[in-house]
């Protein structure tokens, strides 16, 4: 995989995740807007629930594309095509498990939330009706079908983009299906349809996408063939072991939205929502620059073996900058966003004579809390730098499929965070009954797991992936992280709080106070800021690691590489003399010849020009 490759991938994922966090910005105002918040809750409860539909395949995807690594390198197209047929009957046996288990999460949690949530009701053409049962499951079966449909035609071919380094292909399809799915559903919503119609929108972009990945793929690979064999076993067993590690990773991510759906109800799950809407997408930008060197790293080790530490230590350097410039921009930016994009729709239910139902003071204590307080988007900013710094040993482990071992261990991870979540909430909420202390309390523990996580990862690829392992450059890293959140917490809470709270973004009459130019002021400003000083930063401890991470940007090593054929051509004309040349001719030998026949000529002409010889002859008495 080349480098131009790499950065291609990591600006389409990250330009493809950023369009979809807007997406989702807007997505939620709308909803909020037209539907109401309990219908907002429920709908990204349902997405964090069916998130798990994402571990019936078992670890097939990540497991498919390792497998089809070496038999793409060497042109073996018979082993390729064994690998991908083999990963097309799990996924349609993953599709009917995964089927079964959409039905029942459907069933489950809407009758839950029907039966325990004190009237579940939406608005629509500005009046309050009670929704019905069955349209809530139909909501939960379509949001999971969205993925769902992809595992009995094109996931394994989508594993096969993404071995063959055509990963960015497949980010800009999705991209293409984002734009034009969403761009319905927002202009359904505008029109206050059935909440149905809306999400049906999400089948037409399984099967646009479907049919975009099936064309390339036929073009692209016109070897592919499908047909009925025995699976490859050693791929179907591996694949088995990661699911492990798959849900443990899900338990520990998505732990406390779900926790929160179950326990604290709607209100407090979908205020959550608005601010993790945020934290999620930023958090899959800041991963995606590091993780898009999984094929890169998983081609290398096929080839070369283990990895040299101090090369490792670079890519942990790169991580570590993005972790801090991650937590700066999150724990500060984060409530200016959340404030300006939904507190006046919050705050207009909780004002309005006419809401739904009357707001606990507690449900507002937590809205408050959410919004304007510094200490919960602290912890939730610490939990993402945490699960991100992880991603270098877990792109690590990737590559060298050492998912067997760390399987195990990551399942458990992600069991101790929900148990300790779960129990945590439930006290707090039913015998401290303080919301507050519950959610803070939830934050908290995952911020701990998350941290738990990073440093079994670490010590695991410090031991077993890399050769030469030492502490060498492990102070440097901590410094270049440590430095810009000790910065940012300072600066928040001594001085933008108290003289930039959100709290000042709107008036008691819910109109906005700060302009727009101030807010882009304040969000251009803070990222240019933390760039400045992060970079600074890192220069300061790791110059050789900063300079060649900087050299590889493409722009930049566009003008590196063109200064470096300038300069080796200055050399070259510098050092050219009548008897070397540091350019290959085109005949090579003609000089060498004219070189010995002009030596011939002058050892000729020498020797006539020498006087004649006389010879004496010695005579013998």
């Amino acid at each position: 995989m080349s480098t131009r490759r790499g950065i291609i991938s990591i600006l389409i994922g990250a330009f493809t995740s950023l369009i979809g966090t807007a997406f989702q910005f807007i997505l939620m105002y709308l909803l909020i807007r037209s539907y109401g918040s309990q219908l907002n809750g429920f709908v990204k409860n349902s997405i964090a629930i069916v998130s798990f539909l994402g571990t019936v395949e078992g670890g097939l995807g990540a497991i498919t594309v390792i497998f089809l690594m070496k038999p793409l390198l060497q042109k073996d197209w018979i082993k390729a095509n064994e690998m991908v047929n083999t990963a097309k009957h799990q996924y349609k046996i993953s599709g009917i498990v995964g089927a079964i288990l959409l039905a029942a999460i459907a069933i489950g949690y809407s009758t839950y939330i029907f039966l325990f949530e004190n009237n579940f009701n939406i608005s629509w053409n500005n009046q309050t009706i009670s929704y019905p049962l069955w349209k809530m499951v139909l909501i939960i079966v379509i949001i999971g079908s969205k993925n769902l449909i992809a595992l009995f035609w094109t996931a394994c071919y989508e594993n096969l983009m993404q071995a063959d380094q055509n990963n960015h292909m497949r980010r800009l399809i999705l991209m293409i299906c984002d734009l034009i799915s969403y761009s319905v559903i927002f202009y359904l919503i505008s029109r206050t349809v059935d909440p149905i119609f809306v999400f049906l929108i999400f089948l037409g972009y399984s099967i646009m996408k479907g049919s975009l990945i099936y064309v390339f793929v036929k073009f692209h690979y016109p070897w592919i063939r499908i047909v009925r064999q025995k699976d490859n076993m050693q791929l179907v067993k591996s694949s088995n072991i990661v699911v492990l590690k798959n849900i443990g990773e899900t338990l520990l991510i998505n732990g406390d939205v779900i926790i929160t759906a179950l326990l604290l109800g709607l209100r407090v799950s979908s205020t959550l929502s608005l601010y993790m809407t945020i934290t999620v997408g930023v958090r899959s930008i800041m991963m995606i620059l590091i993780n898009s060197f999984r094929e890169f790293f998983a081609a290398w080790t096929a080839k070369n073996g283990r990895i040299d530490w101090n090369s490792y230590i670079k890519f942990e350097t790169y991580a570590f900058m993005i972790g801090g410039f991650l937590f700066v921009n999150q724990f500060i930016l984060s409530p200016y966003f959340v404030t300006t994009l939904y507190a006046p729709q919050i705050l207009d239910q909780i004002n309005s004579a006419t809401a739904f139902n009357t707001w606990t003071p507690q449900e507002i204590a937590i809205f408050k809390n959410i919004f304007y307080q510094p200490t919960f988007s602290l912890l939730v900013a610490l939990s993402s730098v945490f699960i991100v710094l992880a991603e270098p040993a877990n792109v690590l482990v990737y590559a060298k499929a050492n998912y067997k071992q760390t399987a195990i261990p990551t399942f458990v991870i992600g069991v101790i965070n929900i148990v300790l979540c779960f129990f945590t909430a439930l006290i707090f909420r039913f015998l401290v009954n303080d919301l507050s202390a519950a959610l803070y309390g939830i934050l908290i523990i995952t911020c701990f797991i998350s941290f738990l996580r990073f440093l079994y990862l670490w010590f695991y690829n410090w031991l077993f992936l890399t050769y030469n392992s030492n502490f060498k450059g492990v102070f440097r890293n901590w410094m270049i992280l440590l430095v810009p959140i000790v910065i940012a917490i300072l600066v928040n809470y001594l001085f933008l709080t108290k003289a930039y709270n959100p709290m000042g973004i709107y008036n008691d009459n819910l109109q906005p106070i700060w302009g727009w130019q101030k807010l882009l002021n304040m969000f251009f400003g803070l990222i240019f800021a933390s760039l400045f000083v992060i970079i600074g930063n890192s220069i300061l401890w790791a110059p050789g690691s900063v300079r060649g991470i900087f050299l590889r940007l493409p722009i930049i090593h566009k003008i590196w590489t063109k200064r470096q054929d300038k300069m080796r051509k200055i050399r070259q004309k510098k050092y050219e003399d009548d008897f070397i040349t540091l350019t290959e001719p085109e005949m090579p030998y003609q000089k060498l010849w004219e070189r010995e026949e002009a030596l011939h000529q002058n050892t000729k002409k020498i020797s006539e020009d020498e006087p004649p010889k006389e010879i004496y002859k010695l005579k013998g008495s």
